[in-house]
């Protein structure tokens, strides 16, 4: 029977108590236990879940088709001619009648992972092509900053507490986009850090060797987005609110100001500062002095 588990931190819970509000021995939160879930059902056979073709008892022709009749043989004079034929055109030709060629299997479709990380920690550590359904903006013309929502909804389906601590941004233009469809190393990271798993995981480790994964990178490139985990390498600088006053065309004509040579595309990341906690902008790709989100200088 599946382990109901903690909606903050993933914790496991005590199944004997289902349907009852708890407090997570972990994190402290108050969470009701899951009921016990259906047994899913059980999967088609691979081949017919592959959409392999169903084979007919193996025939040597087809019903349209009659057999080949056996060849009796050239004559002497038959092969000579062939020879003379062959020089004079510079080389041996040889046809053979065969039956006809059969249909390549067809190839099942890869589907979508479902839009929802509640398995990423537990039983996955990855999870490739997840559904983007609802994306504010398109992978040709990514707009970081609108997509932030989302990505913070979707987030919100592996821990209830998560929120941004790093978003880094590769190869975009001057427009304030990226294109993250097939061009090169342009990529868009979000970073997401749970407190309460977190504080789990340092609970967790007196007890248990489980390594409980308090962080999470989702990451839009080539077309798709994966989700991955991440360690407790971060540090809590509190929590934040978020705003942004200037859009990333106007961050980069700041920094051009400042210096910041043109250039056809450029890196820029978004981090909390040591000192204070508050999110500011980094340019990857030259020493300009980091703006905040407002694109002001930093003090």
């Amino acid at each position: 029977m599946p382990v109901p588990k903690c909606d903050t931190c993933g914790a496991p819970l005590d199944p004997t108590e289902a349907g009852q509000v708890v407090t997570c021995a972990f994190c402290k939160a108050r969470v009701r236990v899951p009921a016990e879930p259906a047994e899913p059902p059980a999967p088609a056979p691979a081949s017919i879940a592959l959409g392999a073709p169903q084979r007919s008892p193996v025939r040597a022709w087809d019903d349209d088709q009659a057999p080949l009749p056996r060849s009796a043989g050239a004559s002497p004079a038959v092969w000579a001619t062939l020879i003379v034929a062959a020089i004079a055109t510079g080389g041996l030709v040889f046809t053979l009648r065969s039956g006809r060629a059969s249909s390549p299997s067809p190839v099942a479709a890869v589907s979508p992972h479902a839009a929802t990380l509640k398995t990423l920690g537990d039983s996955e550590t990855t999870i490739e092509r997840i559904d983007t359904s609802g994306l504010p903006t398109p992978f040709a013309t990514f707009d970081p900053i609108a997509n932030l929502g989302w990505a913070q909804r979707m987030a919100g389906t592996w821990s209830a507490d998560a929120r941004l601590i790093r978003l880094s941004v590769e190869e975009m233009t001057t427009d304030g986009v990226i294109d993250v469809t097939e061009r090169g190393t342009a990529r868009v990271t979000y970073e997401f850090a749970s407190p309460g798993r977190h504080a789990a995981g340092v609970e967790m480790a007196r007890v248990s060797s489980k390594l409980v994964f308090s962080a999470i990178d989702l990451t839009f490139k080539k077309g798709a987005l994966s989700a991955i985990v991440a360690g407790d390498g971060w540090r809590d600088l509190g929590k934040h609110d978020l705003a942004f006053g200037c859009p990333l065309t106007k961050l980069l004509s700041v920094w051009h100001d400042q210096g910041l040579p043109i250039r056809d595309a450029y890196s820029v990341e978004l981090t909390q500062a040591s000192a204070t906690g508050a999110f500011e902008w980094a340019s990857k790709n030259w020493g300009v002095r980091p703006l905040s989100t407002a694109c002001e200088a930093v003090k």
